[in-house]
């Protein structure tokens, strides 16, 4: 039985995640939306990664760090892949950020930061995938699948949708999109990872990547046909 769906409450919602989180052993805190939780309605862009990193080290309290969204006491954080910087030295983006930040100004650079929504498929924290806790994989999953329909359910054909290092999940996302791909898969330049381009009916376009924070892929130069990836024109 669901127990999330798309008129769910966000205090409903958190606590879903709260109990998942406990019940399934995970230890590293939890975060799920990027920015307000304002930026699910009718976003232009849209952001999902696998899950939240970090968790490694012991300079941060990350158990303590569990939260819906950027909507918490003393915030000033429109979309944290903009104005939170994770670089180590606490000033600096890191890779990832940078990459997101570059997509914005080459092709969407009159998009307000409040119109993009960046959300994680899974919300708990992990410095890696495979370091989530032993047996919750599947559980983490289908949470992840009720989570969609909430997060998306007030988007309306955004300009690009936008997922990397989905390879775990990336069907159920594809499925949820209706999506269907529409060319031969692009190369990025790292060896043998790809750009896939997909037509669906909820966005104008929709793009799977690899993993921004192990591939530096948008702005390389190697990636010759970024503009044709990024073009809402059917290549």
């Amino acid at each position: 039985m669901r127990r999330i769906h798309s008129n769910s409450s966000p205090t409903d919602v958190e606590r879903w995640i709260n109990d998942a989180y406990v019940r399934d052993g995970h230890d590293k805190g939890w975060t799920y939306i990027y920015g307000r939780l304002a930026s699910r309605f009718q976003p232009e862009i849209v952001t999902i990664g696998l899950n939240p990193g970090g968790g490694r080290t012991d300079i941060y309290d990350w158990k303590s760090d569990s939260h819906l969204a950027q909507d918490v006491p003393f915030s000033d954080v429109t979309n944290a892949y903009f104005d939170q910087p994770w670089g180590s030295d606490g000033v600096s983006f890191t890779p990832l950020q940078q990459q997101i930040q570059l997509l914005r100004a080459r092709y969407f650079p009159s998009t307000p930061l409040d119109k993009i929504l960046s959300f994680q498929f899974i919300p708990f924290r992990s410095p890696t995938w495979s370091e989530l806790p032993s047996g919750s994989y599947k559980k983490a999953i289908e949470l992840g699948r009720e989570l969609l329909d909430w997060t998306l359910a007030e988007i309306d054909r955004p300009k690009l949708v936008i997922g990397f290092g989905l390879s775990a999940v990336a069907n159920h996302v594809i499925r949820w999109f209706d999506a269907h791909e529409v060319c031969d898969a692009i190369p990025t330049g790292w060896g043998s990872t790809s750009a896939r381009i997909f037509d669906t009916p909820k966005a104008e376009r929709f793009v799977l990547l690899p993993h921004l924070s192990r591939y530096q892929v948008i702005g390389r130069s190697q990636f010759t046909r970024e503009v044709e990836v990024f073009d809402n024109r059917t290549p």
